[in-house]
C-alpha cells in the first residue's frame, strides 16, 4: 500500500470567515484542497488544487497542521486569496461559502469540523496529530439532516452496486 498525501487550505477573509466548499460527489462541506501528485511540493499542490476547484489564487501560505490517518497524511495551511476569479469545477465542487468557524455549515464531517476548529484557534504552535475516524459515528453525525441521510444512503448503495468494497466519507 502506498502513502496518500493531501493538502487543504484554511482560507480566511478580512471578516475572519473561512472559505468552505461543498463537494460535488457527497454534498458535505470541506476546506478546499486535494491529493498531492508524486514529486509535487505540498504548497504547489495546494495552490493547484484550489485553483482547479474554485478558480482562486492563494498566497501567504503557512503550514499549521498535519494529521496522520492510517496510511495517509493530511496537511492544512492557512492562506489568503491573492487573485483569480471564482469559477467552480462542477465535477469537484457544488458550491462555496464564507462562514464563521463558530457557525459551520451542515453537513460537515466531525473530522473536518475538528480540524477547522483547531486551526481557527491556532496559537503559533504547529499541530501534529495521529487521527482515527469512527466511521459509524461519522455516518450517524452526517445523517442528522434528511438530505444527508439520503445522500449517504444513496452513495453507499451506488458504491456497493459498482462493486466498491470501501465506503468513503
Amino acid at each position: 500500500m502506498s502513502v496518500k498525501t493531501s493538502v487543504h487550505a484554511y482560507i480566511t477573509n478580512d471578516h475572519n470567515e473561512v472559505l468552505l466548499t461543498q463537494r460535488a460527489d457527497i454534498p458535505i462541506w470541506v476546506m478546499p484542497g486535494g491529493t498531492v501528485k508524486q514529486g509535487e511540493l505540498l504548497e504547489t499542490a495546494l495552490m493547484r488544487e484550489v485553483h482547479e476547484e474554485i478558480g482562486l489564487e492563494i498566497g501567504d501560505l503557512k503550514k499549521v497542521m498535519k494529521s496522520k490517518l492510517g496510511l495517509s497524511y493530511k496537511y492544512v495551511y492557512t492562506a489568503k486569496v491573492v487573485g483569480g476569479t471564482i469559477k467552480l469545477d462542477s465535477k469537484e465542487v457544488r458550491s462555496l461559502s464564507w462562514v464563521s468557524p463558530q457557525r459551520l455549515l451542515s453537513p460537515i464531517s466531525l473530522f473536518e469540523k475538528n480540524r477547522i476548529i483547531k486551526v481557527s484557534n491556532f496559537d503559533g504552535s504547529f499541530i501534529s496529530e495521529e487521527s482515527t475516524i469512527d466511521k459509524k459515528r461519522e455516518i450517524l453525525h452526517l445523517m442528522r439532516t434528511p438530505i444527508s441521510f439520503f445522500w449517504v444512503l444513496f452513495s453507499y448503495l451506488w458504491n456497493h452496486l459498482r462493486g466498491e468494497t470501501k465506503f468513503r466519507i
